[in-house]
């Protein structure tokens, strides 16, 4: 079943103007989680200042994941596999960094579900060093990031198209 899951991710991609997979080898490999659906996410234009951001370095490779709906939602319910990256089909535990873009207080829940459905303790406590970092960051998180403590392994506070070049 997790060809299904795979299968609706590529048509998704396929029908986005401008999508364009890099090659991983030898980059920073970024997960950038949305803490929402895919049509949440693709309207937020701060998460994808981020996302063209990133790609458009040579030594980065940025992967979305959304939490998933509708039949691909139940394609990984009846599956069980752990969430994968749109672009690619790699789950979250492949990647250097998992980074997400809290925007509203009303996400705060779905850092945990995401971390826990890609495959990783949702506590930063409970995570060791073969884990990638968990960063939290976005509006919400900028705003107040108490809620989210435990979830991250780093906060990022303020403007992220400014902090994100020293970062990488």
């Amino acid at each position: 079943m997790a060809w299904n899951v795979k299968a609706r991710l590529r048509e998704i991609v396929a029908a986005e103007k401008g999508a364009a997979p890099k090659d991983p080898g030898g980059r920073l490999k970024v997960a950038l989680i949305w803490p929402g659906t895919y049509r949440t996410g693709m309207s937020a234009l701060g998460f994808l200042s981020i996302y063209g951001w990133l790609n458009s370095r040579p030594d980065v490779l940025a992967e979305r994941f959304f939490w998933p709906e509708g039949e691909l939602a139940r394609d990984y319910e009846r599956s069980g596999g752990p969430l994968l990256s749109l672009e690619s089909g790699r789950p979250l535990r492949d990647f250097d960094l998992a980074a997400a873009s809290l925007s509203l207080e009303n996400d705060y829940w779905y850092l945990p579900a995401i971390l826990a459905r890609g495959g990783l303790a949702p506590l930063a406590a409970d995570r060791d060093e073969n884990d990638p970092p968990v960063l939290a960051g976005g509006v919400a998180v900028w705003a107040n990031p108490w809620p989210v403590m435990r979830f991250g392994d780093l906060i990022l506070a303020g403007e992220a198209e400014a902090q994100w070049p020293e970062l990488v």
